[in-house]
């Protein structure tokens, strides 16, 4: 059961990941009426956070936003575009994301756990020379023995990664900052950094258990949304 649930929640997070926009910024958005007057491009509030146009979409990016080469499009808090879901990774669909690599190591990690005893047994028999005891437990021979030990294998290297992969993004996430900004290493001062609760808040929601829900946390109740909205760096992505 506890497999299946996070196998589950782990599928319909993929899903929610792709399928999910992850923001546009509105042809309406403008920090000057001229996008040619370059004299006006004067920093807001800190040394990397200043207007900033993109050639290929010809209009203004806001903050954090980030022209993704692949989507051939500027994103909302552009994080990374993943190749997996293919889709990017930004303000919309960041909670699906973080959802994405929380359910998936725990249904490897299950895997791993309770196959474990029967991994001990198969595993010497796999690679021992002689032939198996007429009083191995192992229900295996041959082929099927083979690709248990693959498969268990590539089991606890999935779990390894995406476990690795996870707390990278858990990191970004108390510190509220994206991959992008982290390779680039943009906003070394962290003008975003709102607090571990704040920073969490406005990726996941008001209250702790709605990082387990699989609602966006911008389509919450509206006395919910606006707590996250006060969260956000910038007042600007709460009407977007």
């Amino acid at each position: 059961v506890p497999y299946a649930f996070t196998l589950g929640m782990g599928c319909w997070s993929y899903f929610m990941t792709v399928v999910t926009h992850p923001g546009r910024v509105p042809l309406a958005w403008r920090e000057t009426a001229n996008p040619f007057q370059v004299d006006e491009m004067t920093p807001l509030n800190g040394s990397h956070s200043q207007r900033r146009f993109c050639p290929n979409c010809c209009h203004w990016k806001p903050p954090r936003a980030h022209h993704c080469s692949t989507c051939r499009r500027c994103v909302l808090k552009y994080d990374h575009h993943c190749p997996w879901v293919g889709n990017c990774v930004g303000f919309y669909n960041h909670k699906y994301f973080l959802l994405l690599i929380t359910y998936l190591p725990i249904s490897c990690w299950i895997i791993v756990v309770t196959m474990y005893p029967l991994a001990s047994t198969c595993l010497p028999l796999m690679i021992s020379s002689s032939p198996p005891p007429a009083t191995t437990t192992c229900p295996f021979q041959g082929l099927g023995l083979f690709n248990f030990s693959a498969a268990y294998a590539v089991t606890c290297l999935c779990a390894a990664v995406l476990t690795t992969f996870g707390l990278q993004h858990y990191w970004l996430l108390i510190k509220n900052k994206t991959t992008v900004e982290t390779i680039q290493k943009l906003e070394e001062d962290n003008q975003y950094d709102l607090g571990f609760r704040k920073n969490c808040v406005a990726a996941c929601g008001p209250e702790w258990y709605f990082f387990f829900a699989l609602e966006n946390v911008y389509f919450f109740k509206p006395q919910h949304k606006r707590q996250v909205d006060v969260a956000l760096p910038n007042p600007r992505y709460g009407d977007l």
